[in-house]
């Protein structure tokens, strides 16, 4: 947890730096280092695709920067700045970090679990590194009574079961199935493509089930491909790869611009 909080540190004192320095050259360099520290933190965050794609095009980025900069007769402006938008800028800045830090009070799954049993309609991000579809489907979205047991032993949706599910928030279909996956203990409820993970404890508890599983139940009946990296990359989240490979393709285009060599024909000479 603290690597995460040192790389925050050192990406706002490079994006400060930035803005405040005079010299332009300085402050490109720590523009890239901003996007260094950046695809650091996806690395940790286990986005290593993410990671790829941000650091590719921050050195693509800092060499058309670079590049822009020392070829070009800068004119620097100097003198003080107005004190009123000075202090402006610094109580709009205060405002967003003091929002920041309501908006994002972390818990952990168990806290959330244990507040969810008695307020089902609880909402609370994650711990900081935490995936948030793990904690989701860690996390019961809401309780019911364990008289439903035997109606999903028998692979039944009652009505009496489907207007707990509405009471939560949570309309049903007529279009549902209900796997049993162990007897007394645990159920999947499938509705469409959404699922359900329903597991028994004091209560049943009723959760979203993860997205990693439906990849990899469904994935070769979905897409196809035996290959479920494939699938994901390929079919599941096709437009992301997409975009990736379109930013990675237009940096590169950018780059290959810039850094080509001068044409050798002056514009005023005749084509031969």
């Amino acid at each position: 947890m603290t690597i995460f909080y040192v790389l925050l540190v050192f990406i706002l004192i490079a994006a400060v730096i930035a803005i405040e320095t005079k010299n332009l050259l300085s402050s490109v360099i720590c523009i890239g280092a901003v996007g260094f520290g950046a695809s650091l933190l996806f690395l940790f965050l286990r986005a290593p695709d993410i990671a790829i794609t941000q650091i590719v095009v921050e050195v693509l980025g800092l060499i058309i920067l670079i590049r822009a900069t020392i070829a070009r007769d800068l004119t620097f402006i100097g003198g003080d700045r107005e004190f009123f938008g000075t202090v402006v800028s610094v109580v709009v800045i205060f405002v967003i970090f003091l929002a920041g830090i309501r908006i994002l009070e972390t818990k952990s799954a168990a806290e959330i679990k244990q507040i969810r049993e008695s307020q089902p309609g609880f909402v609370a991000l994650p711990d900081f590194g935490t995936p948030i579809f793990d904690a989701i489907s860690q996390t019961p979205l809401f309780s019911i009574d364990l008289k439903y047991q035997g109606d999903l032993d028998d692979g039944i949706i009652s009505e009496e079961l489907r207007k707990e599910f509405e009471r939560n928030k949570a309309r049903l279909s007529q279009e549902i199935t209900v796997s049993v996956e162990e007897t007394g203990n645990k159920w999947v409820i499938a509705d469409g493509s959404k699922k359900y993970s329903v597991t028994k404890e004091h209560l049943i508890h009723v959760c979203i089930e993860a997205a990693s599983q439906t990849y990899l139940s469904e994935g070769l009946g979905d897409t196809g491909a035996a290959n479920i990296v494939a699938a994901v990359i390929l079919d599941y989240r096709a437009y992301d790869t997409l975009g990736e490979a379109t930013v990675l393709f237009t940096s590169i285009i950018g780059a290959t611009v810039i850094l080509r060599k001068k044409t050798k024909k002056l514009l005023e000479e005749p084509d031969l």
